[in-house]
Protein backbone atom coordinates (compact mmCIF):
# COMPACT_ATOMS: atom_id res chain seq x y z
CA UNK A 1 0.00 0.00 0.00
CA UNK A 2 2.80 2.38 0.94
CA UNK A 3 4.57 1.93 -2.41
CA UNK A 4 1.34 2.55 -4.30
CA UNK A 5 0.76 5.85 -2.49
CA UNK A 6 4.32 7.02 -3.18
CA UNK A 7 4.17 6.00 -6.85
CA UNK A 8 0.78 7.66 -7.25
CA UNK A 9 2.04 10.85 -5.60
CA UNK A 10 5.15 10.89 -7.80
CA UNK A 11 3.03 10.30 -10.91
CA UNK A 12 0.61 13.10 -10.05
CA UNK A 13 3.46 15.48 -9.21
CA UNK A 14 5.20 14.61 -12.48
CA UNK A 15 2.04 15.18 -14.53
CA UNK A 16 1.44 18.60 -13.04
CA UNK A 17 2.91 21.18 -15.31
CA UNK A 18 3.59 24.50 -13.73
CA UNK A 19 3.22 27.98 -15.07
CA UNK A 20 4.97 29.46 -18.06
CA UNK A 21 8.48 28.63 -16.80
CA UNK A 22 7.76 24.88 -16.97
CA UNK A 23 8.36 24.27 -13.20
CA UNK A 24 6.10 21.75 -11.55
CA UNK A 25 3.26 23.22 -9.56
CA UNK A 26 3.18 22.39 -5.85
CA UNK A 27 1.16 19.26 -5.17
CA UNK A 28 -0.86 18.67 -2.04
CA UNK A 29 -0.96 14.98 -2.94
CA UNK A 30 2.78 14.71 -2.29
CA UNK A 31 2.30 16.21 1.16
CA UNK A 32 -0.49 13.75 1.93
CA UNK A 33 1.71 10.83 0.81
CA UNK A 34 4.58 11.98 3.05
CA UNK A 35 2.22 12.21 6.01
CA UNK A 36 0.78 8.78 5.27
CA UNK A 37 4.15 7.02 4.98
CA UNK A 38 5.64 8.71 8.07
CA UNK A 39 3.25 6.89 10.39
CA UNK A 40 4.48 3.65 11.97
CA UNK A 41 3.36 0.48 10.26
CA UNK A 42 3.38 -3.02 11.66
CA UNK A 43 6.96 -4.24 11.70
CA UNK A 44 8.55 -0.82 11.29
CA UNK A 45 11.30 0.48 13.58
CA UNK A 46 9.23 3.63 14.17
CA UNK A 47 6.71 1.67 16.25
CA UNK A 48 9.37 1.03 18.90
CA UNK A 49 10.55 4.61 19.40
CA UNK A 50 14.03 6.06 19.72
CA UNK A 51 16.68 4.39 21.84
CA UNK A 52 14.81 1.08 22.13
CA UNK A 53 17.98 -1.02 22.04
CA UNK A 54 19.61 1.10 24.78
CA UNK A 55 16.52 0.62 26.95
CA UNK A 56 16.71 -3.12 26.39
CA UNK A 57 20.38 -3.31 27.45
CA UNK A 58 19.54 -1.34 30.60
CA UNK A 59 16.67 -3.79 31.20
CA UNK A 60 19.21 -6.64 31.05
CA UNK A 61 21.05 -4.98 33.93
CA UNK A 62 17.83 -4.38 35.92
CA UNK A 63 16.91 -8.05 35.44
CA UNK A 64 20.18 -9.05 37.10
CA UNK A 65 21.94 -10.35 34.00
CA UNK A 66 25.74 -9.99 34.28
CA UNK A 67 26.14 -7.07 31.88
CA UNK A 68 29.46 -5.32 32.30
CA UNK A 69 30.10 -2.46 29.93
CA UNK A 70 27.90 -1.66 26.99
CA UNK A 71 28.05 0.67 24.03
CA UNK A 72 25.31 2.05 21.82
CA UNK A 73 26.57 3.24 18.47
CA UNK A 74 25.98 6.23 16.24
CA UNK A 75 26.40 6.54 12.49
CA UNK A 76 29.87 7.99 13.12
CA UNK A 77 31.29 5.28 15.41
CA UNK A 78 29.58 2.04 14.34
CA UNK A 79 32.47 -0.42 13.81
CA UNK A 80 30.57 -2.14 10.98
CA UNK A 81 29.78 1.16 9.26
CA UNK A 82 26.19 0.00 8.76
CA UNK A 83 24.19 2.15 11.18
CA UNK A 84 21.99 4.58 9.28
CA UNK A 85 23.09 3.22 5.90
CA UNK A 86 20.60 1.89 3.33
CA UNK A 87 19.18 -1.53 4.17
CA UNK A 88 21.03 -1.74 7.49
CA UNK A 89 20.14 -1.40 11.15
CA UNK A 90 18.85 1.88 12.57
CA UNK A 91 19.86 1.20 16.19
CA UNK A 92 22.63 -0.98 17.64
CA UNK A 93 24.11 -1.67 21.09
CA UNK A 94 26.73 -4.21 22.15
CA UNK A 95 27.33 -5.42 25.71
CA UNK A 96 29.88 -7.43 27.64
CA UNK A 97 28.75 -10.46 29.68
CA UNK A 98 30.94 -10.72 32.79
CA UNK A 99 30.73 -14.55 32.72
CA UNK A 100 33.06 -14.37 29.71
CA UNK A 101 35.80 -12.35 31.44
CA UNK A 102 38.29 -15.24 31.33
CA UNK A 103 37.75 -15.63 27.58
CA UNK A 104 38.05 -11.93 26.81
CA UNK A 105 41.38 -10.73 25.43
CA UNK A 106 42.54 -7.44 26.97
CA UNK A 107 42.55 -5.74 23.55
CA UNK A 108 38.85 -6.57 23.08
CA UNK A 109 37.99 -5.04 26.45
CA UNK A 110 39.76 -1.83 25.48
CA UNK A 111 38.07 -1.58 22.06
CA UNK A 112 34.62 -2.16 23.51
CA UNK A 113 32.19 -5.03 23.74
CA UNK A 114 31.20 -7.16 20.80
CA UNK A 115 29.18 -10.31 20.29
CA UNK A 116 32.09 -12.62 21.04
CA UNK A 117 32.24 -11.38 24.65
CA UNK A 118 28.57 -10.73 25.26
CA UNK A 119 26.02 -9.74 22.72
CA UNK A 120 24.51 -7.26 20.34
CA UNK A 121 21.02 -6.05 19.62
CA UNK A 122 20.17 -4.49 16.26
CA UNK A 123 16.93 -2.83 15.17
CA UNK A 124 15.97 -2.67 11.48
CA UNK A 125 13.30 -0.76 9.60
CA UNK A 126 11.65 -3.96 8.44
CA UNK A 127 11.57 -7.64 9.40
CA UNK A 128 12.92 -8.52 5.94
CA UNK A 129 16.09 -6.52 6.55
CA UNK A 130 16.53 -8.15 9.97
CA UNK A 131 16.16 -11.60 8.37
CA UNK A 132 18.77 -10.72 5.73
CA UNK A 133 21.21 -9.62 8.43
CA UNK A 134 20.55 -12.77 10.46
CA UNK A 135 21.25 -14.95 7.40
CA UNK A 136 24.45 -13.00 6.69
CA UNK A 137 25.69 -13.32 10.28
CA UNK A 138 24.91 -17.02 10.36
CA UNK A 139 26.75 -17.55 7.07
CA UNK A 140 29.79 -15.68 8.43
CA UNK A 141 29.84 -17.87 11.52
CA UNK A 142 29.32 -21.04 9.53
CA UNK A 143 27.91 -24.36 10.60
CA UNK A 144 31.11 -25.32 12.42
CA UNK A 145 31.52 -21.95 14.18
CA UNK A 146 33.88 -20.64 11.50
CA UNK A 147 36.68 -18.17 12.17
CA UNK A 148 34.35 -15.74 14.01
CA UNK A 149 33.14 -18.24 16.60
CA UNK A 150 29.61 -19.33 17.30
CA UNK A 151 26.71 -17.22 18.48
CA UNK A 152 23.02 -17.45 19.29
CA UNK A 153 20.87 -15.37 16.92
CA UNK A 154 17.15 -14.68 17.23
CA UNK A 155 14.61 -12.34 15.71
CA UNK A 156 12.68 -11.25 18.79
CA UNK A 157 9.82 -11.87 18.63
CA UNK A 158 9.96 -14.40 15.79
CA UNK A 159 9.71 -12.69 12.41
CA UNK A 160 10.28 -9.19 13.80
CA UNK A 161 12.79 -6.48 12.91
CA UNK A 162 14.83 -6.84 16.14
CA UNK A 163 17.90 -9.10 15.91
CA UNK A 164 19.38 -10.37 19.18
CA UNK A 165 22.88 -11.84 18.94
CA UNK A 166 24.48 -13.54 21.96
CA UNK A 167 27.91 -15.15 22.34
CA UNK A 168 28.01 -18.86 21.62
CA UNK A 169 30.32 -19.25 24.61
CA UNK A 170 27.20 -18.94 26.77
CA UNK A 171 24.86 -21.89 27.17
CA UNK A 172 21.52 -21.81 25.41
CA UNK A 173 19.79 -21.29 28.78
CA UNK A 174 22.07 -18.32 29.58
CA UNK A 175 21.49 -16.80 26.14
CA UNK A 176 17.72 -17.36 26.35
CA UNK A 177 17.64 -15.25 29.53
CA UNK A 178 18.55 -12.24 27.35
CA UNK A 179 15.83 -13.17 24.87
CA UNK A 180 13.24 -13.41 27.66
CA UNK A 181 14.06 -9.87 28.84
CA UNK A 182 13.73 -8.52 25.29
CA UNK A 183 10.28 -10.06 24.95
CA UNK A 184 9.17 -8.36 28.18
CA UNK A 185 10.42 -4.96 26.98
CA UNK A 186 8.62 -4.81 23.65
CA UNK A 187 5.33 -2.96 23.34
CA UNK A 188 2.38 -5.30 23.03
CA UNK A 189 -0.27 -4.58 20.37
Amino acid sequence: MRKRVIVLAAFIAGCSSGGSNGAAAPSTTTTVAATTTAQPTQGSAAQFGPQLVRKIVLAFKRAGLPVGGYRCYTEEDDPNRLLGRPNAYVQKCNWHDRRLDDLTPEITRKEGPDTSIGGSIELFDTPGLAMQRQAYVQAMHGAAAGPLGAEWDWLVPDGSNLLLRVSGDLTKKQAMAYRDVVLKQLPHP
